[in-house]
């Protein structure tokens, strides 16, 4: 077993120097999407985006297919997030009211906020 080519070590060093080739190399090793890293490449900090939602009305899915609906009280360090007058939603279908609970953050598959004329819609139905 003698020593690769000069050339193949040489190509293999440029093709990851660049931060944008190894998330793509990385993407395709742990299943993330290479959009997903871009968007942390190019600079994107999903703290604000939380902070900015606490306090407001939010939709949590789970990789599940749970999902759960109230108001984001607190997002930690590690991005575990904490709903207040939470509903949960299987398959679409309201199953019952859980008050206040805590979803670990592993499990969530996306949050969002409700928009303003849903959460008039909803009110306008009870």
């Amino acid at each position: 077993m003698g020593k690769r080519p000069r050339c193949f070590r040489r190509k293999a060093q440029i093709r990851y120097q660049t931060p944008f080739a190894l998330a793509l190399a990385a993407s395709t090793i742990s299943g993330f999407r290479a959009f997903d890293l871009l968007a942390f490449y190019n600079g994107f900090n999903p703290k604000p985006f939380l902070n900015n939602l606490t306090g407001k009305p939010v939709i949590v899915k789970l990789k599940w297919g749970m999902e759960y609906k109230g108001y984001l009280v607190s997002v930690d360090s590690y991005m575990n997030l904490q709903l207040a007058n939470t509903e949960e939603y299987i398959e679409g279908q309201f199953t019952g009211n859980l008050g206040e609970i805590l979803i670990r953050c592993n499990n969530v598959l996306y949050l969002r906020g409700v928009p303003e004329d849903e959460e008039i819609e909803d009110a306008a139905g009870d």
